[in-house]
């Protein structure tokens, strides 16, 4: 065991196997006594939370007890670091991230969240901090894992809305900034927000004090990403971004357009995910599932208009 974090209500540890040394899992040990009502609710909700979620893009929870005076939540470790880390090394290095990884991350993110917001559950704090990379797969790049699920809601009805300002400023949504009731479009902010950084090694608002932060991310203006990437996803940053709620996409909406429909198709996400997303979704009849396998073995996304054609009939009703 070996503590590699400290806050003002506990410690986090790193867990080693005894025999080979090698890190496993992360453990949370929360010191009950210290914690008030309200933010120990919180965390018990978040070990509750995620042994809801069977997924390989969320942090896997693998238990928790109490232990004298101790709540400790023990989740897989992953053992790349985190997306925040990552971002401030590129951008000492002015070094940007490679269009391929910024969509296979996207896409990993994206049906992380989607597992989420099926399950009636906001998650509330997404930022970069709080996306994890794990072992590097088959194409060099790491895997993403969304975690940190202590101030998540759980909601009564899908379009039900939540009412209390929480989350990381750089992240808020503009409904959240005006004080308005918030839902899962304000997570679909922050994954924007999110997607920006990748592209861009910095917020897409930024600001001295909080006040003017805020005024900035109500205007809803930010700088383009750089131009060496592509129109698509230019076009994914302006369509989370967008400050009317009403045009920015839900995330089942996000995953139909055709740029990340044409992203899904030809990603490294195993079909087991795929089909564990998708296989709830009313389809009137329509596999999916063979529909997107069928298009990866017959065509490539730049030399078969027929692919979208088939993703759009495949997730047109997600």
């Amino acid at each position: 065991v070996r503590k590699i974090g400290e806050g003002s209500y506990g410690s986090v540890y790193l867990l080693h196997k005894r025999d080979t040394k090698s890190a496993v899992a992360v453990m949370k040990k929360i010191m009950v006594k210290s914690v008030e009502n309200k933010d120990l609710r919180d965390l018990v909700k978040e070990a509750k939370l995620l042994e809801m979620f069977n997924h390989p893009h969320i942090v896997k929870h693998m238990e928790h007890f109490l232990m004298d005076d101790y709540l400790c939540i023990i989740t897989e470790y992953c053992n790349t670091g985190d997306l925040s880390s990552l971002i401030r090394k590129r951008r000492v290095e002015s070094k940007l991230i490679k269009e391929d990884t910024i969509w296979s991350w996207l896409v990993q993110l994206s049906c992380a969240l989607k597992h989420i917001h099926d399950r009636k559950i906001l998650h509330r704090d997404i930022k970069s901090a709080n996306v994890f990379l794990h072992r590097p797969d088959e194409r060099g790049n790491a895997v993403i894992k969304l975690g940190d699920f202590g101030i998540s809601k759980v909601l009564e009805e899908t379009q039900g809305l939540a009412k209390t300002a929480v989350g990381t400023p750089y992240y808020m949504s503009p409904e959240l900034c005006s004080g308005k009731c918030y839902g899962y479009k304000s997570d679909m902010w922050a994954l924007g927000i999110v997607l920006y950084e990748m592209a861009s090694l910095r917020p897409a608002f930024d600001a001295h004090s909080f006040n003017a932060l805020v005024v900035k991310i109500l205007k809803g203006k930010f700088n383009p990403i750089s131009p060496i990437y592509s129109p698509d996803l230019h076009d994914a940053v302006h369509a989370l971004l967008d400050k009317d709620t009403s045009l920015r996409p839900d995330i089942n909406q996000f995953l139909n357009l055709p740029m990340i429909r044409k992203r899904l198709a030809y990603s490294n996400i195993s079909h087991d995910i795929l089909e564990n997303e998708f296989a709830h979704t009313a389809l009137h009849g329509f596999d999916a599932i063979n529909a997107v396998y069928s298009s990866r073995k017959n065509a490539r996304p730049s030399s078969s208009p027929a692919t979208a054609s088939v993703l759009l009939h495949a997730l047109q009703e997600i």
